[in-house]
């Protein structure tokens, strides 16, 4: 959990500062790129974030406001060497926090965690939205649903909305 945090944290530092380079694609205007993500998981990662792996082996993903996909990144120069089903989970993060914040609610994954268990509001949401394999790079990295809307729904730590003046752009899922 910690882990999650932690990455999920200094990536959003990431996005409010000026100097962040714009993702490529259609509506990614203000969000990182692929090179600021990974660098900012390789930035982060160490023995004080916890985890299997110290937050070593980890993929980043950034979605705009209309949950396409901006960028995405694994920590590694190899991403065969980060789990590929954490690809999607990234993204899955990324999508959720966005589709579930509005400017004057900002709901991360972990926060919708208690109201998608049973008796809860929210409870079977999960399996409404299924995330589209086809929207997954290969585990060599290169493709992966660029401008795409990925879909999938995932409710525990690691997935925040991304603000800029007050009002939401997007969403960053970190797995």
């Amino acid at each position: 959990m910690t882990k999650g945090i932690a990455l999920s944290i200094a990536l959003l530092i990431l996005v409010a500062s000026p100097s962040a380079a714009p993702a490529i694609g259609a509506n990614c205007q203000g969000l990182p790129d692929a090179g600021t993500l990974k660098a900012k998981l390789i930035a982060v990662a160490g023995p004080s974030i916890g985890g299997l792996f110290n937050g070593e082996r980890m993929w980043a993903a950034v979605v705009n406001r209309n949950g396409e996909v901006c960028a995405f990144a694994a920590s590694k120069d190899d991403p065969t060497q980060v789990w590929p089903g954490s690809q999607a989970i990234a993204k899955s993060k990324a999508y959720t926090a966005n589709a579930f914040s509005l400017d004057s609610l900002a709901l991360s994954t972990a926060r919708l965690y208690t109201f998608t268990q049973p008796g809860h509001s929210l409870w079977s949401l999960g399996q409404s939205n299924l995330f589209d394999p086809k929207f997954l790079a290969p585990p060599g990295g290169q493709g992966g649903g660029d401008d795409q809307i990925v879909g999938g729904l995932i409710f525990f730590g690691g997935g925040v909305p991304l603000y800029k003046e007050g009002k939401i752009i997007g969403g960053l899922g970190v797995s």
